[in-house]
């Protein structure tokens, strides 16, 4: 799993706030199944209508106690959307190119969280739940 390419399909997707961020929670929710996470789903409409998504996931591993999962264990808390992208205003290309140019990544949330969510994706792919020592969750 590459981080760079991961968080080109993420910027790619356009989840400003104002609208819903169902598309983006879902290529998130299917990378996470993909690493083993169970995968919850809230949904709810914001104070315009707008459908909003939050993902809570968890990945126990299989050598951890029943304690460790209860008092254990590491956490994100990340959000998927972006702020506006009026005036947006890039050498690189429109917000959503999610351009690699300059040794950087350029593109609505590339140093927010569409850059490091990917990083901690790709970090955790690597870790098979059976060497996890302890409960791995994403949360909202």
């Amino acid at each position: 799993m590459d981080p760079v390419e991961l968080a080109q399909r993420f910027i790619e997707v356009d989840s400003v706030t104002e609208k819903s961020n169902a598309e983006i929670a879902e290529l998130q929710a299917s990378l996470l199944v993909e690493l083993g996470f169970e995968v919850e789903r809230l949904v709810h409409r914001d104070l315009h209508g707008v459908e909003k998504v939050l993902l809570a996931t968890r990945r126990a591993g299989q050598n951890v106690t029943a304690k460790d999962k209860a008092t254990r264990g590491i956490g994100f808390a990340c959000h998927n959307d972006v702020v506006s992208v009026d005036g947006w205003n890039s050498p690189h290309g429109g917000p959503f190119a999610a351009t690699v140019a300059e040794g950087r990544l350029w593109g609505r949330g590339a140093c927010y969280m569409k850059g490091p969510t990917p990083a901690v994706l790709a970090a955790i792919a690597p870790l098979p739940a059976d060497d996890q020592q302890a409960p791995l969750a994403r949360f909202p």
